[in-house]
């Protein structure tokens, strides 16, 4: 399956991280931010982990939506299918960031973040 996969790098640097994309195959990339976004097989994840040199991490794009408000946060996260991503009985730290948004409090979005999930799984 094609998934959007997200690669953050340093502040700066994001040019370095298209390139080396497309040195492995992947040229069409969008850079802004300190990350850059492409879309590749699911299976691609594992092989950018190994040769990407600027990027810190490999991320999944698994859905895009507007929150301006801690409810439309908890139902954008609670419309992800989160029983096809997660098993029973795992853990899954929730860690946030906030750039640029209205939802200013990193913990209290970590917090809505984590329950929408587990509602979801216990449904």
């Amino acid at each position: 399956a094609i998934v959007t996969q997200k690669v953050s790098s340093v502040m700066g640097i994001e040019a370095v991280t298209k390139r080396e994309l497309a040195t492995l195959g992947y040229p069409d990339c969008t850079a802004k931010n300190g990350r850059v976004e492409f879309r590749a097989q699911a299976e691609d994840i594992a092989r950018c982990n190994l040769w990407l040199r600027s990027a810190t991490r490999v991320l999944i794009k698994l859905k895009e939506f507007e929150a301006t408000s801690f409810d439309d946060l908890f139902d954008g996260v609670y419309s992800i299918p989160w029983g096809d991503i997660i098993h029973k009985g795992a853990a899954f730290p929730v860690r946030g960031k906030s750039v640029r948004s209205q939802l200013h409090s990193v913990p209290a979005c970590q917090s809505i973040t984590k329950k929408a999930i587990t509602k979801k799984l216990l449904a």
